[in-house]
Parts: C-alpha cells; sequence; structure tokens
C-alpha cells in the first residue's frame, strides 16, 4: 500500500478486474482507491497484454509509482525471465531485476537490495542495473533496506547480518537459537532495526538494534526482566 492509502497492490488470478484484459492466471494489481481504477501492472511492454505465467509477491513504493513483484511469465520484456520485476508505473517501462529471495524495495522505490549467488547486490533506479555491495553469507531468508537505501539486513540461518551498502561491508548483528526465520524493519531515519525472530517452538521474539550505539534490545521482555516472553505476534 502507498503511504497514503490511495493506490494497493495485489495479485488475484480473477479475470474481470480490468476491462478488456482477461488473464489465465495470477497476475499483479495497482488499485487506485480514490480515482476508481485498476491497472495491470505485470504485462508485457505494449501494456496490453498480461503475463503468460503468474506475477505475485508485490511491493509498492510510498508514492505509488513503482511496484516490485515476482513473476514466472516471459513475455513481460526482452531478456527478462523467472525472478523479480521492478516496474515504473507512470512511465510504463519494466525492468527484470533478477532471481532471488523475497528483496527489500527502499520506500521510495529508488533501491532494491537482494542476494543471487554469493553476492549481496543493489539495483538501482537511477541507472537501471545492480552493482555487487557485498559477500552473501549462507543462503539469506529475508532482506530488508533503509529508506535511505544506505544500510541492509538479511538472515541466514539462525544469524542475522547487516550490510553498509555504501561501503560494501557485512556485519553479524546476532545468532538466535533455532531461529527458524526472520522479519525486519528500518525506522524512517535508518538508525533502528527491528528483528522478528521466530524459534523451531514456534515462539516468537522481537528486538531492536541501534546502529548508532551497536545495541540489540529484547523488545519482547517478559516482565520484571525476566527474558523474552512466551509468544509474540
Amino acid at each position: 500500500m502507498s503511504a497514503d492509502g490511495r493506490y494497493v497492490a495485489f495479485s488475484s488470478s480473477a479475470s474481470n478486474l480490468v476491462e478488456n484484459l482477461s488473464p489465465a492466471v495470477e497476475e499483479v494489481y495497482i488499485r487506485d482507491t480514490v480515482g476508481g481504477t485498476t491497472v495491470t501492472a505485470s504485462v508485457d511492454p505494449t501494456g496490453a497484454i498480461p503475463g503468460n505465467k503468474a506475477s505475485s509477491a508485490p511491493q509498492i513504493s510510498a508514492n505509488g509509482q513503482f511496484v516490485l513483484f515476482y513473476s514466472t511469465a516471459n513475455n513481460l520484456m526482452s531478456g527478462g525471465g523467472t525472478g523479480y520485476y521492478w516496474r515504473d508505473l507512470q512511465a510504463g517501462l519494466t525492468y527484470w531485476i533478477g532471481a532471488s529471495n523475497a528483496p527489500a524495495m527502499s520506500p521510495d522505490g529508488s533501491n532494491v537490495f537482494y542476494g543471487i549467488g554469493s553476492s549481496l547486490e543493489l539495483w538501482q533506479a537511477q541507472t537501471k542495473s545492480s552493482n555487487t555491495v557485498g559477500t552473501l553469507v549462507g543462503g539469506a531468508g529475508s532482506y530488508a533496506i533503509s529508506p535511505d537505501g544506505t544500510r541492509g539486513a538479511f538472515s541466514s540461518g539462525a544469524t542475522i547480518y547487516t550490510a553498509n551498502l555504501v561501503q560494501h561491508t557485512t556485519a553479524k548483528l546476532g545468532s538466535y537459537q533455532n531461529t527458524t526465520w526472520s522479519q525486519f524493519n528500518f525506522s524512517g531515519d535508518g538508525r533502528y532495526l527491528v528483528n522478528l525472530v521466530q524459534d523451531s517452538h514456534h515462539t516468537n521474539q522481537v528486538y531492536l538494534y541501534d546502529f548508532q550505539n551497536a545495541t540489540n534490545m529484547l523488545v519482547s521482555e517478559a516482565y520484571g526482566g525476566s527474558g523474552g516472553g512466551q509468544q509474540q505476534m
């Protein structure tokens, strides 16, 4: 959803969402809740033909202009393939970023942080290209990027790492025993990173990392300071 709530990105296999467009598979759509219109984001270069294979997992920028989504279609652009695509809805242009697991787009849509192979990559809208910004440690499960595009975070197994996307360095934030997955969110100024981790017993805990003071605080602390709570959602 855009920052003002006007634009909502979603995927659907319905065939009656856009006039004169009847897709046969799941597609990505953008709904303008003010204008009352819906457009298809997962379309070929002409904008008239929907993707010939499924598209899903959309992320939309704060202003509603840019959308990042996953697709297995091969007709969205020349040279594209299975992976993530970035589309400028105003210009009607689509770019293939590459195959990755759950990349993260900055709120303004200008940067996409992801991993491929053994590399951490930063795709930038200004150049429409990716640059290697670090080494991917293990197979990353999820990613996050700060609003200004200078910091990233990713998980690999039970360990969470932070990445300096300017200096091209990575650092281990911490390891959490029996962690099965993690989720991240940066604060608006990029100073803090909130991370939700879940262990093999399905117990969730929330931590807040302060980049300025290099501290990682347990937020979901039980009363009396006796450790983490039993369950946090």
